[in-house]
């Protein structure tokens, strides 16, 4: 369970018989099965996380980068959040605001606060098709890496990351 910042004992809420599904995660556990079948060899693909309500954002992001990563998919923080409890990922790329709920500043802020030093310490990239001067500032305050205007270039995106996971 991932503890919420600032609620003692309390945490996302994500409790056994409420978890929404993660989308692409069953994907995932069968990926070491499936190299093993096509006698692959099981070079592991650094992970991110792409989490966006906007399902073609998602698929776009996926399309990009997926020659490069393994990416898990979530449509907004709460079923981020589900993930993180069973996966840490290299990288997260989240959207500003995903309504309704909780939003990319808010995810961000309990990634950070996270007591687990692996979850705590992944790159976060934030996109965001509003102003950039606005909300920039309070992104960097929770611990967002880069702040990146939507739709980023594909060649500024693949920089980013370049940098963020050396």
């Amino acid at each position: 369970m991932l503890p919420l910042p600032g609620c003692a004992g309390k945490t996302t809420g994500l409790e056994t018989g409420n978890r929404p599904p993660a989308l692409g995660l069953e994907r995932v556990a069968k990926l070491p099965e499936i190299h093993a079948q096509r006698g692959e060899s099981k070079v592991e693909k650094k992970t991110v996380l792409v989490v966006d309500d906007d399902r073609a954002v998602i698929e776009m992001l996926e399309l990009v980068l997926k020659d490069e990563f393994r990416v898990l998919k979530a449509e907004n923080a709460d079923r981020a959040l589900y993930v993180l409890e069973s996966f840490i990922p290299q990288l997260i790329i989240t959207d500003l605001n995903m309504p309704p709920g909780r939003n990319g500043i808010e995810l961000s802020r309990i990634v950070r606060s996270n007591p687990d030093g692996k979850i705590s310490k992944v790159p976060i990239i934030m996109l965001t098709a509003e102003e950039k001067n606005i909300h920039e500032p309070v992104a960097k305050a929770v611990g967002v890496n880069r702040f990146l205007e939507k739709p980023p270039s594909f060649k500024e995106l693949r920089l980013v990351i370049s940098e963020l996971l050396g």
